[in-house]
This record gives C-alpha cells, sequence and structure tokens, in this order.
C-alpha cells in the first residue's frame, strides 16, 4: 500500500512527458486572413454610440445617442489659418499624404501636423511665436524650439520644432472651440 502512492505519481509523470505537442491550427503561420468588417459598429457604453466606417480608411465618423458628432480624418491636407497660423515658408515637400490627424466634433476642432524644413528649429519657433496673441510660452535650445499659447482667432496651439535626421521636424498640436 504504501508503494501505491509514489507508483500513481511515476505514472502521472511518465503520461505527461510522453504526450506529443497540441497543434492549435493547421493554417501556415503568416497566411493572409481575409475579414471585411462590418461598415457599422455600435460601441455598447451608459452612451451608446454609432461608428460608421466608411471605404476610406482616412476617415472615421460616430454619433453618440444624443446625437453628439465625431469625425476624425488623417493624411489629408489642414488649413492652418483656420486656428489662425500662417504656414511655415520653407517646408520641404511630402513624399505620399501628408501627416495629419483632423477631428471635430460639435464643441471644437482639433489638428496634429507634422511638416518638416530645413531651417533650424529655434527659428521655426520664433516664426510661431510672433503669431501668438496671448498666454505665450516659449523656450529654445540649440536642437529645438517649443511655442505655445493662444492664437489672435482663440487657438490653443503648441508647436515643437526639433532636429530630426538632418531635417528639422515641426509638430504642430492646434485645437480651437466651434
Amino acid at each position: 500500500m504504501r508503494f501505491i502512492l509514489p507508483l500513481l505519481i511515476l505514472l502521472v509523470v511518465l503520461n505527461a512527458c510522453n504526450k506529443q505537442p497540441t497543434q492549435l491550427s493547421e493554417v501556415p503561420q503568416n497566411t493572409p486572413i481575409d475579414y471585411t468588417p462590418p461598415k457599422t459598429h455600435i460601441l455598447e457604453s451608459d452612451n451608446p454610440t454609432k461608428l460608421n466606417i466608411p471605404d476610406d480608411p482616412t476617415q472615421l465618423e460616430s454619433t453618440t445617442n444624443t446625437g453628439d458628432k465625431f469625425v476624425m480624418q488623417s493624411g489629408e491636407e489642414i488649413s492652418l489659418s483656420q486656428f489662425g497660423l500662417k504656414p511655415y515658408p520653407n517646408l520641404l515637400p511630402t513624399s505620399g499624404k501628408p501627416q495629419t490627424t483632423f477631428t471635430k466634433t460639435d464643441t471644437q476642432t482639433d489638428a496634429n501636423i507634422t511638416l518638416f524644413t530645413t531651417d533650424d528649429p529655434v527659428k521655426v519657433a520664433d516664426f510661431y511665436a510672433e503669431q501668438i496673441a496671448s498666454h505665450k510660452s516659449k523656450s529654445a535650445t540649440k536642437s529645438a524650439g517649443v511655442v505655445g499659447g493662444i492664437t489672435a482667432k482663440g487657438a490653443e496651439v503648441f508647436i515643437v520644432a526639433s532636429q530630426l535626421d538632418g531635417k528639422t521636424q515641426i509638430s504642430i498640436t492646434a485645437s480651437l472651440k466651434n
């Protein structure tokens, strides 16, 4: 009787060691899966949201059950003038679509824009600092310039110009109440 328990443990261990690994799927790795998502999703929460996904993957629209609307676009040209900013005069041409994100709700419009120039980051920060009407904040080093505040149109803006791979990257974040 005293050998039964060690014998059972030994049998369980031997049985576990003898099993072949389980195959989870017969589909080879890196095989593309053909999936087309539905055009409309309902996001369930305390405030259910209808989400429309158009054929263009750079645009997204949604509406809450209270009628609030939200639109987001990426890769489209954005006019800085709507936020009270002038475009930087010495920009490098972009290859492909612009690096932008634009969102709009019933109460607010926001934009994130990335641009490039060969000019010095401090020169870029100085250019945009002149366009800040109030609450101006500016900081600069040899390799970066940062400026923020409120434009004459009432937009809150934050601009960072920094050296990146021999160029100056300009990142603009702007927000305007509708």
